[in-house]
């Protein structure tokens, strides 16, 4: 018996002894591309901004919409704000849409905040992307960050002479377009 197991022994150890070592390689291929998202907050799709005191005639008028814009990017970027026309017409009258100011912000939820990178800017509302259309920019990505926006239409009495005499309430519309772009 202990013939045996010595034999069963020098056996495991022969085997051990005469097994051999292989190794194999892979390349390990990383691949990252650029992506950016801009979503505006769907609820918030209209934007007023009402003139309906000299007050506010005289002082300019403004809304701040919080969470306005959700901001994607993998890397730097920029977003830029135009609308589609440099100036809207109402029966032969014509509000010129840089007396417009956009301003950007961080949001209250999830926000993309100023600093390490981040700079948030007033942009006058044109209809062609400029650096002066600019309302964030960034050296960083960033991960569905919320920035609020706030619209402020001219003071000083800027408006006067644009109302409709036929009707109580005269509205001048345009579209505004922001575009995120890699920087």
């Amino acid at each position: 018996m202990k013939k045996s197991f010595l034999f069963l022994g020098i056996m495991a150890i022969a085997l051990v002894s005469g097994a051999q070592s292989t190794e194999g390689q892979v390349n390990l291929t990383v691949r990252l591309t650029e992506i950016q998202s801009l979503i505006v907050n769907p609820s918030q799709a209209n934007v007023l901004l009402e003139y309906n005191s000299k007050e506010k005639y005289a002082a300019g008028v403004s809304s701040t919409l919080d969470n306005h814009l959700t901001v994607y990017s993998t890397g730097g970027f920029e977003v830029k704000a135009k609308a589609a026309v440099s100036e809207i017409t109402v029966n032969n009258k014509q509000l010129a849409v840089n007396t417009i100011k956009i301003t950007a912000q961080s949001g209250s939820t999830d926000a993309l905040a100023v600093g390490n990178g981040v700079d948030f800017k007033q942009a006058t509302l044109a209809n062609a992307h400029s650096d002066n259309s600019v309302i964030i920019s960034s050296t960083k990505g960033a991960a569905n960050q919320n920035v609020s926006v706030v619209y402020a239409g001219a003071g000083s009495n800027a408006y006067i002479g644009l109302t409709n005499p036929n009707q109580s309430v005269t509205d001048y519309t345009t579209v505004v377009t922001y575009t995120i772009s890699p920087k």
